[in-house]
């Protein structure tokens, strides 16, 4: 098969990554890949990438690039990730001579999010949905990003699919067999994300208090930046909490403390690859329920818990619970997210468009 994979940016970004995996196991199992972006590069541009814009252009002009592309390379099919990328491959091949079967992928809950955010994000939602309908496939991160496209967005059932995330792409072989030493009344919470509203970062400072009041020697580990780090730290230094801002990494869970128990109290999430990250490497995972998405990514009483509320009490028991569980034997399980997996899932998808 031809097959162009559409996304945002060339590089950062859990969506970016997920598609560079796709294409280069597509490319492995004996297909040709055009990667192409709707943005600008991101510093010095990618071999190999197909640029829709450049910096600082409107949001048209890759709707009319892609068009001109797709005409151009005549893909046996469209593969798009994110919503924006999703309505760019959408309108661009609307009433276009010999249209190619175009799959839509979306990596969150845009109904909850979209909602939340600036005008530009308010129009996508309802481009969204209006078009979304007339995808010939729509591909859903998890259960329920899925329910949200067929219930918020007219989605046929029948053309929605669930692919599980490659979130063990960037494991390599081998995981613990136990959980490193722990530290005795010693806690470190980890918080691997953007420092965004959308993650809630301050409320795992709330989760710290709580545990320092019940004599629990506790820390944050962020790998992660954003423009809430200096309110955090801020807040930390006044509530007596260390913080250790440790940056992005593209391997934080190689980097966790003794101790450790990944707290994302995230208010929304399509499916959380830290999660399955965490667990492979042994590390016991809280977050909320009413984030959705992450229930995909955790087994309760397993690799860790979902609280059913954003109550600071409630996450410090989940947590303190965490810290107790063994390593669980889910290899079955993480096998769904190996990337041999995901890219079989997402072959057989577009295969049946091409065939159809």
């Amino acid at each position: 098969m031809r097959i162009v994979v559409l996304t945002q940016r060339d590089r950062g970004g859990g969506a970016e990554f997920v598609a560079r995996t796709w294409a280069a196991f597509l490319e492995k199992g004996g297909h040709e890949v055009s990667f192409v972006t709707t943005s600008a590069p991101e510093g010095e541009p990618v071999d190999g990438f197909r640029y829709l814009r450049d910096a600082g252009s409107g949001p048209w002009p890759p709707v009319r690039a892609f068009r001109a592309h797709v005409r151009e390379w005549r893909p046996d099919v469209v593969l798009s990730l994110l919503t924006y990328p999703n309505l760019v491959a959408l309108l661009a091949t609307r009433f276009l001579p010999g249209r190619p079967p175009v799959v839509i992928s979306e990596r969150n809950v845009p109904s909850v999010l979209l909602r939340e955010q600036g005008v530009s994000q308010r129009l996508q939602l309802r481009l969204a949905q209006l078009l979304y309908r007339r995808a010939s496939a729509v591909v859903a991160i998890s259960h329920p990003v899925a329910a949200d496209l067929v219930a918020a967005f007219s989605v046929d059932p029948a053309r929605c699919t669930v692919v599980p995330n490659p979130a063990t792409a960037k494991l390599g072989d081998g995981r613990p067999s136990a959980r490193s030493e722990r530290a005795g009344d010693a806690i470190t919470l980890v918080l691997p994300c953007r420092l965004v509203p959308q993650k809630d970062p301050l409320l795992v400072l709330a989760v710290a208090r709580t545990l320092a009041a019940r004599g629990r020697a506790v820390s944050i580990t962020v790998f992660g930046a954003g423009p809430l780090a200096g309110r955090l730290t801020a807040e930390a230094d006044r509530a007596g909490v260390r913080v250790d801002m440790a940056g992005w990494q593209e391997e934080w869970f190689r980097h966790c403390p003794p101790g450790s128990v990944v707290c994302l109290p995230s208010r929304v999430e399509g499916f959380g690859n830290v999660f399955v990250e965490a667990t492979a490497m042994g590390i016991p995972v809280v977050t909320t329920s009413t984030a959705l998405g992450v229930a995909d990514a955790v087994v309760p009483g397993m690799t860790g818990y979902l609280a059913a509320t954003r109550d600071p009490e409630e996450l410090a028991d989940l947590v303190e619970a965490a810290d107790r569980l063994p390593v669980p034997e889910v290899g079955g399980w993480l096998r769904e997210f190996s990337p041999e997996e995901s890219t079989a899932k997402l072959e057989r998808v577009l295969h049946r468009q091409v065939t159809r």
